[in-house]
């Protein structure tokens, strides 16, 4: 039988290896996103989020809106805080870094803009409900660094 030929199973492992390998070895948001297209989407989502918000500002009145409305406030400005956070600190470390690849400081600069956006918001939401003070900040603050410190550590 011509077509019926028989495999090793070591041909087989090191042919799912290979195709493995393939896949892993590609970041595929390197192989789809460009950096161009990436600072855009940022810019635009950042923009969008303050459109949001300017919105949710003059519509609501913080006393009469509820919780539905509280919410939707902290949670488009805790968007566009990240997107803001997120270009600035991209920015800064592509100016300042030239060791590193820029989707890795895309990376770095989201994953700290996100902490920068939850320590604001978590602030503010904590005057919101008066349970800030000067030992509650010191703690979210440390909390959050603890959480950085992780994150820097694990990479």
């Amino acid at each position: 039988m011509k077509f019926c030929r028989r495999y090793q199973f070591t041909d087989i492992l090191s042919c799912i290896y290979e195709y493995n390998k393939l896949l892993f070895i590609y970041n595929w948001s390197e192989l789809f996103m460009t950096l161009k297209t990436y600072i855009l989407a940022m810019v635009s989502s950042t923009l969008l989020c303050f459109f949001f918000l300017i919105f949710i500002i003059n519509s609501f009145s913080p006393e009469s809106a509820g919780a539905i409305g509280i919410f939707l406030f902290f949670l488009t400005l805790l968007f566009f805080l990240v997107s803001l956070f997120t270009l600035c600190g991209f920015f800064i470390r592509r100016k300042n870094s030239d060791n590193l690849a820029e989707f890795r400081q895309v990376s770095i600069a989201f994953r700290q803009g996100v902490f920068f956006a939850l320590v604001f918001c978590g602030l503010l939401f904590l005057q919101s409900v008066q349970l800030l003070f000067w030992w509650s900040a010191i703690l979210f603050i440390i909390s959050v660094a603890l959480l950085e410190f992780y994150f820097i550590n694990k990479d």
